[in-house]
């Protein structure tokens, strides 16, 4: 096990790079970018470096440049909501507090679903800092589906970017007008991912469309504009006999809350040497079982903010290798998904950081 490089090479500096890249002297070009006149920075929900090198045949184009580049590290939890949040507000988690797919507000008392979050609790209350779209002068426009355009975690995440919803993602829409940024987030190799497992046929077609939309926005910009390519995290493939239910009763022996996702659970309790304990003692060499103070320690959310950090459980408990730990009362659903995320192996850790540029 071992944290995320914040500040290093990770989903904090993509986008301060990006925007040092088009010339703003204020962020720090950390990954090393070439100077742009434009940039588009496309976001491939599910893409893990590993899946893209052993599927390589079927994006050639994304693959190479992303061999050429080598990966960066997701966010921890390897997540959408902590990775597209540590992206956009270039913040680890323990300072943006999206801390899972799900997790506990205090402050409300509830658990909160960011990716069905609508209207309450308000955005400003769950995340007040200011996207890096909101402090730069250069303009941003965001190209995502119609569907999510006004949701609570996209006002959180993307506030100050210009929405540029979509039905279905075309390259064509895509112009290089000099000194701005194009956001692009395709979700779809992530539910492929999630439905059929990483490497299935399903998800091979899915990358190879992915692959398409990349070689179109080569072939349609010129070469003054940049196309970065990364993810908010990878993914694995969980065998049935993989799967360990956590809702036995005794594993829930003082548990409170159970949150997060079947690759990293937020346990919350006011007994965390007894929880952690007792699943330390059920799952052994299946999972990191930690304190919060432990994960806190060993650098997992970057720096904390002691006003948030109670939104990480009191224990977590992070799968190894193929292992998840399902619930048929917390999260039914994802708890039957084929591929899954959430934990630290370099299958899910490490994403992409393509870099090519326009041809046209």
């Amino acid at each position: 096990m071992r944290a995320p490089r914040y500040g290093q090479a990770s989903l904090v500096e993509v986008i301060p790079s990006v925007l040092a890249a088009l010339g703003d002297r204020t962020h720090d070009n950390h990954l090393a970018l070439p100077e742009a006149a434009h940039a588009v920075l496309v976001v491939v929900d599910g893409l893990g470096h590993l899946q893209l090198q052993e599927a390589a045949a079927d994006a050639p184009l994304l693959a190479a440049a992303a061999d050429a580049a080598g990966p960066i590290d997701a966010a921890f939890p390897t997540t959408t909501p902590c990775g597209l949040a540590s992206l956009t507000l270039g913040l680890p988690p323990g300072r943006h507090g999206l801390v899972g797919a799900t997790f506990l507000l205090p402050d409300f008392d509830r658990v909160l679903n960011p990716l069905h979050w609508q209207h309450t609790p308000p955005p400003v209350a769950v995340q007040p800092e200011p996207t890096l779209f909101r402090g730069t002068d250069i303009p941003v426009r965001s190209h995502g589906p119609a569907q999510y355009v006004d949701s609570g975690l996209t006002r959180v995440l993307l506030d100050g970017a210009t929405p540029e919803p979509y039905e279905r993602f075309a390259a064509a829409r895509v112009v290089a007008r000099p000194g701005t940024l194009d956001y692009v987030y395709l979700p779809d190799l992530d539910k492929a991912g999630h439905l059929h497992g990483p490497g299935a046929p399903a998800w091979r077609s899915a990358l190879r469309q992915v692959e398409a939309h990349i070689a179109a926005l080569v072939a349609g910009l010129p070469p003054d504009s940049i196309i970065v390519v990364t993810a908010d995290h990878g993914m694995v493939w969980v065998p049935d006999d993989r799967r360990i239910d956590v809702d036995a009763p005794e594993l829930q022996a003082g548990v409170s809350r159970m949150a997060g996702e079947p690759r990293m659970r937020h346990l919350y309790t006011a007994s965390p040497a007894g929880v952690q304990a007792r699943w330390h003692a059920r799952l052994g060499e299946r999972a990191h079982v930690l304190l919060r103070s432990e994960a806190v320690d060993a650098g997992l959310v970057g720096d904390a903010d002691e006003m948030l950090i109670e939104r990480i459980g009191d224990v977590i408990a992070i799968a190894r290798d193929d292992w998840a730990f399902t619930s048929r009362l917390v999260d039914p659903k994802p708890s039957g998904l084929r591929g899954l995320h959430g934990a630290l192996t370099d299958a899910e850790l490490l994403v992409p950081r393509a870099v090519l540029r326009g041809a046209a």
